[in-house]
């Protein structure tokens, strides 16, 4: 085995973490434009008159949700993922956008984190 050779399969046996990683990104991403979505119904029913609470607690997971998926898209190679790998995507996604999901209830009306990542992890999970 050559020195070369080493380092080619030191990559590919990361390939399936790089192809969940990049899955992950692009779903951030999507999670980043959902987020924006409350801020149309903010804004139609008047609600900015009363402070900018509400709008920093949708911009704010917005930036981060967008920005951790463009780094990981840009960062990690793309690939069509195995079964494994999707049932991998589907866990990190859940934990990954209960994470990002509870920012609002923290910014917005001032619960915990660990009691707004419960109460998002149960939306998202629809058991609540």
């Amino acid at each position: 085995m050559a020195c070369g050779d080493g380092t080619r399969l030191m990559r590919n046996r990361f390939q399936p973490i790089h192809i969940i990683l990049n899955f992950l990104g692009s779903l951030f991403i999507v999670l980043g434009g959902l987020l924006l979505l409350p801020l149309v119904f903010v804004v139609a029913g008047g609600e900015l008159e009363g402070g900018v609470a509400t709008l920093w607690a949708f911009v704010v997971p917005s930036v981060v949700s967008f920005l951790l998926g463009t780094l990981l898209t840009l960062v990690c190679r793309r690939g069509v993922p195995n079964s494994v790998q999707a049932m991998l995507i589907c866990c990190l996604g859940w934990i990954g956008f209960s994470a990002i999901g509870a920012i609002p209830f923290v910014i917005g009306i001032g619960v915990s984190y660990l009691d707004g990542y419960f109460e998002t992890m149960s939306g998202f999970t629809t058991t609540g």
